[in-house]
C-alpha cells in the first residue's frame, strides 16, 4: 500500500514558507507566508522556534523527531495524510504490464478483511525496474497505481505498507465455456481439449 504524503518541514527564516508539504497546494506557500506575518515576523526576523501548523487536516502516520532537538531547515518533522485518500502500489512482471491499461477492474484479496475489494487502475508507470524475486531470479518489474473503489469503511483498518494481492481484470467475456485446467494438453504450440461427439455409426465417442 502506498499514499500520497504530505511532510512538515523546519524553517528557521520568515523568508521561506513556515513549512512545506511535499505534494504542495496551490496557495500554500502564501499562506504560510502571512501567517509570519501574522505573529509579527519580516521579511529577515530570525527566531528561535517557530510553531509548526499542518496544512492539511489528516492523521498522523509518522514522527521523524521523537524529541526536543536543534534542527536545520528543511529537516522533516512528521508525516501526516488523510487515510481515505490511500492508494495501492503492485509491481507487476513488465510482460504482464503491457496487457494492463488505465480505467481496466481489479479485485484486492488476501488483504485480512472478510470480503475482497475493488479498484481500477489509475496508472501504469512507463519505467521499470529489477528487483530480486524470492527464489534469487533478476525480473523486471513495474509498478501499477491502483485507486480504490469500495467504500474506505470497508478497507479503513489498511494502513501504509500493508501486504495485499491484486488481480486485473485484462478481459472480460460473457458466455464462455470453461473446463478444468487437467483437461487440457498440447498438440504443438495450441491447447486442444477432448470432447463428447457422435460418430457416423450413430455412436457416441
Amino acid at each position: 500500500m502506498a499514499k500520497s504524503s504530505c511532510k512538515l518541514f523546519t524553517n528557521g527564516s520568515c523568508d521561506s514558507p513556515l513549512l512545506t508539504r511535499s505534494c504542495c497546494h496551490n496557495g500554500c506557500e502564501a499562506s504560510q507566508r502571512s501567517q509570519c506575518l501574522a505573529r509579527g515576523y519580516g521579511p529577515g526576523t530570525k527566531i528561535d522556534y517557530i510553531p509548526v501548523r499542518a496544512p492539511v487536516n489528516g492523521r498522523l502516520f509518522r514522527r521523524m523527531q521523537q524529541s526536543e532537538a536543534i534542527l536545520a531547515a528543511g529537516t522533516p518533522l512528521l508525516e501526516i495524510d488523510d487515510p481515505a485518500t490511500m492508494e495501492n502500489v503492485t509491481d507487476l512482471l513488465s510482460t504482464d504490464a503491457v496487457k494492463v491499461k488505465e480505467h481496466q477492474e481489479v479485485i484486492i484479496e488476501d488483504w485480512g478483511g472478510p470480503q475482497a475489494l475493488k479498484g481500477i487502475v489509475r496508472r501504469v508507470e512507463p519505467f521499470g525496474f529489477y528487483k530480486i524475486s524470492a527464489l534469487g531470479i533478476e525480473e523486471q518489474r513495474v509498478n501499477v497505481i491502483i485507486d480504490f473503489v469500495s467504500p474506505h469503511e470497508e478497507w479503513a483498518s489498511l494502513g501504509h505498507g500493508y501486504r495485499v494481492e491484486t488481480r486485473v481484470m485484462i478481459e472480460l467475456r460473457d458466455n464462455v465455456l470453461k473446463v478444468p485446467e487437467s483437461a487440457l494438453f498440447r498438440v504443438g504450440s495450441d491447447w486442444d481439449v477432448f470432447r463428447v461427439a457422435d460418430d457416423a455409426d450413430g455412436g457416441t465417442v
